[in-house]
């Protein structure tokens, strides 16, 4: 859809609605100055890094990760031999630790996060793979407030880098399983 791609989208919900493939082509009114939410999408190492970030000007697509007050949401992942690892995801939102007051509010939060994690599971299901995996602090925090509601399970195992953290798993095959009984 955007692989090693930058575009501009209108909004946010456009972005959104993207990321969720709900829509391939977006036909944009030619205007060189007006809100605009970009995204991008590239490769670093083995890591596939995605960034949104809003932005006024057709001519102003420069990003500066995480450190400006446009950044929207970043997720980084891997896809492994038997999984597709999320290495990285931020929302800016009140969990967001950077310093300024336009973070996204509660509801943009959710359609973001939601948004990401359903584009992992459509990574996930073109590469075959059964699991998506994330470390998440051992405190649960930030499991509950991303992962809980989107199917992710917390399991005991360790992160493999850091022992304060522990990894939540959304498994495909359970979730297919669960959407072919509640359609029966």
């Amino acid at each position: 859809m955007f692989h090693n791609k930058q575009i501009l989208v209108a909004n946010l919900q456009i972005a959104c609605e993207m990321l969720q493939n709900r829509i391939v082509n977006v036909k944009m009114p030619f205007c060189i100055y007006g809100d605009r939410v970009a995204i991008k999408h590239y490769k670093h190492r083995d890591t596939d890094v995605i960034r949104l970030w809003k932005t006024k000007s057709l001519f102003d697509m420069w990003y500066d990760d995480f450190i400006s007050g446009i950044f929207v949401a970043g997720i980084d992942y891997c896809i492994n031999t038997d999984h597709v690892k999320i290495e990285y995801m931020n929302i800016h939102d009140d969990f967001c630790t950077l310093k300024n007051d336009k973070k996204l509010n509660k509801q943009e939060s959710d359609l973001v996060n939601h948004s990401l994690l359903e584009y992992m599971k459509q990574i996930a299901k073109e590469n075959n793979k059964n699991k998506i995996i994330v470390d998440v602090h051992h405190n649960l925090k930030i499991f509950d407030q991303y992962y809980k509601n989107e199917g992710f399970v917390s399991t005991l195992r360790k992160a493999a880098d850091n022992p304060n953290w522990v990894e939540a798993e959304f498994n495909l095959g359970s979730a297919q399983s669960a959407s072919l009984l509640d359609e029966k």
